[in-house]
């Protein structure tokens, strides 16, 4: 039996979304976290639809990072990363992580701030969410879903991480000028030229966030209004501080 989305705490976003239908017949289980199902042939369809099913959690936290360096000047942080279902191809992605795979009372932005930290190295400063709006990862094969967070953060990122337990290599990180972000022919330009004379593949959680990230410093800056203070590096949380992170009237984007 497939647990229903409903069972996590969303935190700052309530989607209105039902639970995921029960489906039969799993078809892999040499990883029970990560499983191959079939939804039964019905009407017009005579045959199985396969799709991919995560039993920990079905909801990720995408980060868009955006970094300050002494000088005031502001760079996009991503992850260079290989990816083994690209046959190690590179690929240039936000920080990301699974919410409540651990702790079924984690918030979104507490998974994208543990997150942040562990991929990147970075301090977290202040954090909002980016929309409401949750996404689908893939809705023919996947029932995986998202949400966008924007996190500024402090500090210099660390080096590689090949963690053998992780689906992916971090194996560099890149900081893109803000301003290529905020550009739309600029983010278009780079884009082309990360992917043509360098060979990588860019992640759609990349556009959605550039397509959500508001342009202006004013408004960046309203997004981290009314909004709990960023977790202790280490990712702890005393009952208190969590308590703050859940959604008030008074809190809510």
């Amino acid at each position: 039996m497939i647990p229903p989305i409903t069972g996590l705490r969303f935190g700052y976003i309530k989607p209105n979304i039902p639970p995921v239908q029960s489906y039969s017949r799993p078809l892999y289980e040499a990883n029970p976290n990560l499983t191959l199902r079939a939804v039964p042939p019905s009407g017009q369809r005579p045959f199985d639809w396969l799709f991919a099913h995560r039993g920990t959690s079905q909801l990720g936290a995408h980060t868009l990072t955006v970094i300050e360096d002494k000088g005031g000047k502001e760079y996009v942080h991503l992850l260079v990363t290989e990816r083994p279902t690209l046959g190690g191809k590179r690929t240039l992605e936000l920080p990301a992580g699974l919410v409540g795979d651990e702790d079924s009372d984690e918030t979104i932005l507490q998974a994208a701030c543990r997150e942040t930290t562990k991929e990147t190295g970075l301090t977290v400063d202040k954090m909002a969410m980016l929309t409401q709006a949750v996404f689908a990862e893939s809705p023919g094969s996947s029932t995986q879903l998202r949400a966008l967070a924007y996190i500024h953060a402090k500090g210099s990122p660390h080096g590689q991480d090949r963690d053998p337990d992780e689906k992916a290599f971090i194996v560099g990180h890149l900081n893109v000028p803000l301003g290529t972000f905020t550009g739309r022919q600029k983010f278009i330009d780079w884009m082309e030229t990360m992917s043509r004379d360098h060979g990588y593949l860019i992640s759609s959680d990349i556009l959605e966030a550039r397509a959500l990230m508001p342009k202006s410093t004013g408004k960046r800056k309203r997004l981290f209004r009314q909004q709990p203070k960023p977790l202790a590096p280490e990712g702890t949380l005393s009952a208190k501080n969590r308590k703050s992170m859940r959604p008030t009237k008074g809190n809510q984007l």
